[in-house]
């Protein structure tokens, strides 16, 4: 394997592994979670060092500056970043790998056995490879109505093509 691609493979599993590990701690919220996968995306490989500004990451998450500044100091408090900041400049901020490898391979996420994760993609993937008769389609479209009028808890009234 020529040395480019084998600093892509690693950059590659050190991305898999920080981002397993940042969703797998129980102290975190959403947010700095989603702050951190959107962080993936500019992680060069050969430094290892992010660079989005606080206004990319606003745009990407919907969230305000605020929001993202909170996520950010998380991260950084728990020890999953190291932030080098620059006044008037981007920040930078360089994913760390704890060292403590229980918390990844004991999380959640890891107690699953390869059989186990073959059936629920199995289960997912049946859905969307079969292909439905109109009977099931009506059927399948009759429940999302009632589904959709008990949300916005309005009564679903009948038609001759069904319910509206």
């Amino acid at each position: 394997m020529p040395a480019a691609e084998l600093t892509a493979a690693r950059s590659t599993h050190r991305k898999f592994l920080w981002i397993r590990q940042v969703c797998a701690d129980p102290q975190l919220r959403h947010l700095p979670c989603r702050i951190a996968a959107l962080m993936l995306d500019y992680i060069n490989l050969k430094s290892q060092v992010a660079w989005p500004s606080q206004q990319t990451l606003v745009a990407a998450a919907g969230v305000t500056p605020r929001a993202v500044q909170t996520a950010l100091r998380c991260l950084e408090q728990s020890g999953h970043i190291t932030a080098r900041r620059s006044p008037g400049r981007v920040n930078l901020y360089r994913p760390q790998l704890t060292n403590d490898r229980s918390s990844v391979t004991a999380s959640p996420l890891n107690r699953t056995s390869k059989t186990d994760e073959r059936r629920f993609t199995r289960n997912l993937e049946t859905p969307l490879n079969k292909s439905l008769n109109e009977a099931e389609r009506a059927e399948i479209g009759r429940k999302m109505k009632e589904l959709g009028a008990q949300i916005s808890g309005r009564k679903p009234t009948l038609n001759n093509e069904g319910l509206t």
